[in-house]
């Protein structure tokens, strides 16, 4: 069952253009859990990675590392590339593929292949079932509403008025929504992308776990400082 607005855990994911954040102001306004780019295509690594995830897991916010998916590229080496930066600290989240560029060189069935060879990678080495991120119309219109991914949990893009995302045919929840790529958190200069995780504290906790024990967070009902 979908948890009430009022019960979602508030989020946002960032990269080095968020530049220098204050994690522990961040979490005193009530962001539960962040999702932080690592890596992109085979050769980019996010400068502000590693000092992101340090910082975000010493303000007990729970992490989830991303890659941005070009699927021009071999996707196994860019799996590959990605697990070597996360030297062996896989976060408390299940990582996530970012999956919304298409080239001109590359065809839908294409780009799904590489998708899928980058989950199963990743799946394979962590023992945990990875997220898939996208947006509501790419998926829909670029990739066909493609059925292929049902079975990873949804973070799924959508800038809508609305109480819930327009969600792709194959998936029937979302697991994360990104609602607004022009949110204001305290801590953060400028904009930042806002997610809201469909769950409670204890089912985060749960999504959490799946992959290993993780710490014991106090990750409680939090709402966004805007």
């Amino acid at each position: 069952m979908a948890a009430s607005a009022a019960a979602r855990m508030s989020g946002i994911d960032v990269s080095h253009f968020q530049q220098d954040i204050d994690w522990q102001q961040v979490r005193r306004v009530g962001i539960s859990f962040a999702f932080i780019k690592a890596t992109e295509g085979v050769s980019v690594f996010d400068p502000l990675f590693l000092q992101n995830w340090r910082k975000a897991e010493k303000a007990s916010v729970l992490r989830g590392a991303y890659h941005f998916f070009r699927p021009q590229l071999d996707a196994e080496a860019q799996a590959r590339f990605f697990l070597s930066k996360l030297k062996g600290d896989s976060g408390e989240l299940p990582p996530a593929l970012d999956v919304e560029a298409l080239t001109p060189q590359t065809t839908p069935e294409q780009l799904l292949a590489g998708v899928r060879t980058w989950l199963e990678t990743v799946k394979n080495a962590l023992r945990c079932q990875p997220i898939l991120y996208t947006g509501s119309a790419f998926w829909r219109k670029t990739l066909k509403d493609s059925s292929k991914f049902a079975d990873y949990p949804l973070w799924i893009a959508h800038y809508t008025s609305k109480a819930n995302p327009f969600l792709p045919a194959a998936w029937p929840k979302w697991t994360f929504w990104q609602f607004s790529q022009v949110g204001k958190v305290a801590g953060i200069a400028g904009n930042v992308d806002l997610d809201v995780f469909n769950g409670t504290a204890v089912e985060l906790e749960a999504l959490c776990m799946q992959s290993k024990p993780v710490r014991k967070t106090s990750a409680t009902k939090t709402s966004i400082a805007v």
